[in-house]
């Protein structure tokens, strides 16, 4: 791991003061990792002022943003980045993942020896829209509270779409 402080802001809730303080804690211990959610909202004077310690390395920006940031993001700053583009999990993904907390007794709803009916199955991974969390949300309410009957738990569709 490192030995990096980590910080974090949101244009929306922090300020250039903030901004400042990042960068002073960065002078004194050598390397921030700063993650700055909404990174898009940020105006050019703010993108300006963290240009300089992106440049000498005092800044490690890591920038969240739903928007191109082609066009959001100072040529600069983004010249300097290493762009990841993620996108939603499609349905087989979404299939998977709830399969596998179903099957997992640890970590997953295996010890609640739950039933999920295959169009209750389907209703969740297409609702997830690509989102496994949201999916997998949903699928622990149906289970955690679906009756108990004869050790087992009973999903239909029906229980899906009320969680």
């Amino acid at each position: 791991s490192t030995q990096c402080k980590f910080r974090q802001l949101n244009d929306d809730t922090n300020t250039k003061k903030d901004m400042k303080l990042i960068v002073e804690e960065a002078k004194m211990s050598g390397q921030v990792i700063l993650l700055l959610d909404e990174i898009h909202r940020l105006d050019k004077a703010k993108q300006d002022f963290l240009l300089p310690h992106v440049e000498n390395g005092k800044i490690v920006l890591i920038g969240a943003t739903t928007s191109n940031p082609y066009h959001a993001i100072n040529p600069a700053i983004r010249s300097r980045a290493q762009i990841f583009e993620l996108y939603p999990l499609d349905e087989n993904d979404v299939r998977v993942s709830l399969d596998r907390a179903l099957n997992d007794s640890e970590r997953g709803l295996a010890s609640y020896n739950p039933k999920v009916d295959e169009n209750a199955m389907a209703y969740f991974t297409t609702q997830s829209q690509g989102d496994v969390r949201s999916a997998l949300n949903a699928l622990e309410l149906a289970v955690l509270s679906s009756e108990n009957i004869d050790q087992q738990r009973h999903i239909t569709l029906q229980d899906a779409k009320d969680c």
